[in-house]
C-alpha cells in the first residue's frame, strides 16, 4: 500500500474533518448537564480530592481509601481541574474523554489506513464517531474511552511490530500498554496481546498455502528483545505506584492485581448470559446495527486472502471472547469492541460506490455464493437509504418536539427505526423488488414495538439519565447549604457530595428509622431504587419529593 506524505493535504483533511465532527458531537452542552453515574462520579470526587491538596498516590472517595483502579484517570482529570481553574466544572472533567475520543477516531483512520484503505478507514472513523454508545461514553469522565483509546494504540504498535517489523513500535507498544495499565488494571493488556497472539497463530497456519499473509521477516531473537524491551518499559510506568501505595497501605501489588481479576472473573453483581455482548455491541453501535453483522461475515469470507480483515477479524474475536468469559459483564464494556467493529463496517460501507464490490466478494477457488453476493449488494443499498431516513428521523423527532412528546421518545424511535427501515429496504433492493410505503410503515410499526422494548431495557436511561437527585440538591441548594448535618439514605451519596461539596453522613432507610437521626439543623435526603419512599406513620412530611424512572428522592428538614 503506498503512503502519501506526511505534509499533504489529502493526510491531513480527513483528521481536521474527523476533529471538527468529533467537536460539533461531543462538545455541546458538555458542562451544562447533570451527573448521577456512580461510574463517573467516583473519577470526580477522587480528582476533585486531589485538586484541592489531597493525596495523589492513594485516592479517596467518600473518605475511603480506593485501589481498587489505578489512578491515572484521577491524574488526568485532576490536572483538569487545576487547568480550568476550578474544582467544580464538569465540562474540564469531562473535557479528557472528549480529547481521548477524538484521538481514538483519528486513529481509528490513521490505523483503518493501514488495514483496510483510506476511503475504508474515512468510512469507518465516521462510524465510530456517530454510533450511540461512543458518544454516550465520549462525554462522561470515566475510563472506559480513555482505556479504549490505549488498548488500541497499543495494538496498532503490535501490528507495527509483528506484520511490518518496525522494532521501535515494541517500545511504544510497552509505552501504550503501560498507560493502559494504569488506567484500568490489567484487562487493558489482556485484549492487545490476545489479539497480537491470535493474529500469529492464524497467519502462521496458512504461511505455507498463502505466502502473501505471512509475518514481517524479523529474526525470533529480535522478537523476543522486542517483547521484553515492551514488557519493561510497561513495568518502569507501572511499578512505581504500585510500591508507593504498597509503603504505605497495607495493600500490596500481587493483592491488588489479584483482587482485581477475581472481581472481574467472579463478580456476580453485573452477570449476563455468555452472548451478551453479540447482542450488546450492534445495539450500542446505533444505526449501524444491522451492518455490524454483514461486515463480520464479509471479512471472514476474505480472512484467508486479506491481511488487513484478518487483523480486524482477530482482534474483535479475541477481545469478544476475553469479555465474554468473564463474569462481570457491562454494556460499557463493549466500548473495546468499537474500533475493530467500526473498521470493518467502514470496509463494508467503502463498497458502496462500487458496480460490482469485487472487495467483498471472495476470490481464487472459494465459490461466490449467494450470501457473497447480497454482502456486497447490502453495500451498495445501505449508506445511501441510511442517510435519506436519518434526515426522515430527525424532522419526525422536531415534530414530536414542536407536539410535546417526552423528549426521550423521539430519540428511541429514530435509534430503533432506522435501521429496520434501512434493513428492510436493503432486503428488498437486494431482491429488486419494487419498496413500497406499505414496507415503511410496517418497518415503522415494527420499530414502535422494538422502541417500547428497549424503553424497558433502559436505552430511555442511557440517553437521559437519571437527573432527580441533582435537580432536588441545585433547588433546595441554600437550606442544604445552611444546615449542620447533611444525612443521607440510599445509593445517592456520591451525587449529593458532589453538588454540595459538603461531607455527607449515610444512614439507614427510612423504614429503619432515618428521621430518628434528624436532628434540629439537619437535612435529610432520602433515596430508594425501584421501591417508593416508605416512612412510618409518625415521621414528618418531607418538603419536596421527586420521582425519575425508578428513582425516588425526598428531602426532609428539621
Amino acid at each position: 500500500m503506498s503512503h502519501r506524505p506526511f505534509l499533504s493535504w489529502k493526510t491531513w483533511l480527513p483528521v481536521f474533518l474527523l476533529v471538527a465532527i468529533c467537536g460539533l458531537l461531543l462538545l455541546p452542552g458538555l458542562n451544562s448537564s447533570t451527573t448521577s453515574r456512580q461510574q463517573e462520579l467516583r473519577v470526580l470526587l477522587c480528582a476533585r480530592d486531589m485538586a484541592e491538596g489531597g493525596d495523589w498516590v492513594v485516592p479517596h472517595f467518600l473518605g475511603q481509601e480506593r485501589l481498587r483502579k489505578p489512578p491515572l484517570m484521577y491524574w488526568l482529570v485532576a490536572l483538569a481541574f487545576r487547568a480550568a481553574g476550578t474544582t467544580e466544572s464538569l465540562g474540564a472533567a469531562r473535557a479528557v474523554s472528549v480529547v481521548c475520543a477524538t484521538a481514538l477516531v483519528v486513529l481509528t483512520f490513521v490505523l483503518g489506513r493501514r488495514l483496510i484503505g483510506r476511503k475504508a478507514a474515512l468510512l469507518g472513523s465516521l462510524v465510530l464517531a456517530t454510533s450511540i454508545g461512543f458518544l454516550y461514553h465520549g462525554r462522561l469522565a470515566e475510563t472506559d474511552i480513555p482505556q479504549a483509546l490505549f488498548c488500541s494504540l497499543t495494538i496498532f504498535m503490535l501490528f507495527e511490530a509483528l506484520v511490518a517489523g518496525r522494532f521501535s513500535a515494541w517500545l511504544l507498544a510497552g509505552l501504550f500498554g503501560g498507560l493502559g495499565f494504569m488506567i484500568k488494571g490489567p484487562a487493558s493488556l489482556a485484549m492487545p496481546v490476545a489479539a497480537a497472539l491470535s493474529y500469529v497463530l492464524v497467519t502462521r497456519k496458512w504461511h505455507a498455502s498463502a505466502p502473501g499473509v505471512a509475518l514481517a521477516d524479523v529474526s525470533g531473537r529480535k522478537i523476543v528483545a522486542g517483547v521484553g524491551l515492551a514488557l519493561l518499559l510497561g513495568a518502569c510506568l507501572v511499578a512505581p505506584w504500585y510500591l508507593m501505595v504498597a509503603a504505605r497501605t497495607a495493600a500490596t501489588t500481587s493483592s491488588q492485581v489479584s483482587n482485581e481479576m477475581t472481581r472481574l472473573l467472579t463478580d456476580s453483581s453485573h452477570e449476563g448470559p455468555i452472548i451478551f455482548y453479540l447482542y450488546t455491541l450492534p445495539v450500542r453501535m446505533g444505526v449501524w446495527l444491522l451492518a455490524v453483522p454483514v461486515a463480520v461475515f464479509a471479512a471472514w469470507k476474505r480472512l484467508r486472502h486479506h491481511r488487513g480483515a484478518r487483523w480486524l477479524l482477530c482482534w474483535l474475536g479475541s477481545s469478544f471472547l476475553i469479555l465474554s468469559s468473564l463474569s462481570s459483564k457491562q454494556n460499557h464494556y463493549a466500548l473495546l469492541l468499537f474500533v475493530p467493529a467500526a473498521l470493518l463496517t467502514g470496509w463494508l460501507l467503502s463498497c458502496a460506490s462500487r458496480r460490482t464490490a469485487r472487495g467483498l466478494l471472495p476470490t481464487g477457488p472459494m465459490p461466490r455464493t449467494r450470501l457473497s453476493l447480497f454482502c456486497a449488494s447490502f453495500a451498495r443499498h445501505y449508506l445511501r437509504t441510511l442517510l435519506f431516513l436519518l434526515g426522515l428521523a430527525a424532522g419526525a423527532g422536531f415534530v414530536a418536539w414542536l407536539l410535546g412528546l417526552p423528549r426521550q421518545l423521539p430519540v428511541i424511535l429514530a435509534v430503533v427505526s432506522v435501521p429496520l427501515i434501512v434493513f428492510i429496504t436493503v432486503m428488498l433492493r437486494c431482491q429488486k423488488a419494487r419498496v413500497s410505503p406499505l414496507s415503511y410503515a410496517n418497518a415503522l410499526a415494527l420499530a414502535v414495538a422494538m422502541g417500547g422494548f428497549c424503553y424497558q431495557f433502559g436505552l430511555e436511561k442511557m440517553l437521559d439519565g437519571d437527573s432527580a437527585v441533582p435537580s432536588l440538591v441545585k433547588a433546595h441548594q441554600q437550606t442544604i447549604q445552611a444546615a449542620r448535618r447533611i444525612l443521607v439514605s440510599g445509593d445517592h451519596r456520591a451525587p449529593v457530595e458532589w453538588y454540595t461539596r459538603r461531607p455527607c453522613v449515610l444512614v439507614p432507610p427510612l423504614a429503619a428509622g432515618a428521621l430518628d437521626q434528624l436532628k434540629p439543623g439537619d437535612v435529610l435526603i432520602a433515596s430508594e431504587k425501584e421501591d417508593p419512599l416508605r416512612p412510618r406513620a409518625t415521621d414528618p412530611a418531607p418538603v419536596e419529593k421527586r420521582q425519575l424512572g425508578d428513582v425516588e428522592v425526598a428531602i426532609y428538614v428539621r
